[in-house]
């Protein structure tokens, strides 16, 4: 009995919200919601989790290099000195780690 009533009761309420809300003097936004789509944001959740999965595979310094320019959007000059690099040398290893990582991205993509 007490269930029931407690149904009863939530039903009630759960009508009188949505009378309330179908009667707002509101006026209605002038345009729509730009809030990315569940599924949008489901993708970019697996596309970030691929891309961190992979950065785990690099060798230290790759994984480094690709950190400190893309993450923390430091110049190449800058992450170059703190690996203690040339510029030359830190720009082919940057290179070599965005091709490794694409390579793994592509691959998982058709695995």
């Amino acid at each position: 009995m007490a269930a029931w009533l407690t149904r009863v009761a939530t039903n009630l309420c759960l009508d009188r919200l949505r009378r309330r809300a179908r009667l707002s003097d509101e006026a209605p936004p002038e345009r729509a919601d730009e809030a990315p789509l569940a599924d949008a944001l489901i993708g970019a959740q697996q596309e970030r989790a691929a891309v961190i999965a992979a950065l785990d595979l690099l060798p230290e310094r790759q994984r480094a290099a690709i950190v400190l320019t893309y993450y923390e959007e430091l110049p190449n000059a800058e992450a170059a000195a703190m690996l203690d690099m040339n510029i030359k040398a830190f720009e082919s290893m940057l290179l070599r780690a965005r091709r490794a990582l694409r390579t793994m991205l592509v691959e998982n993509d058709h695995a």
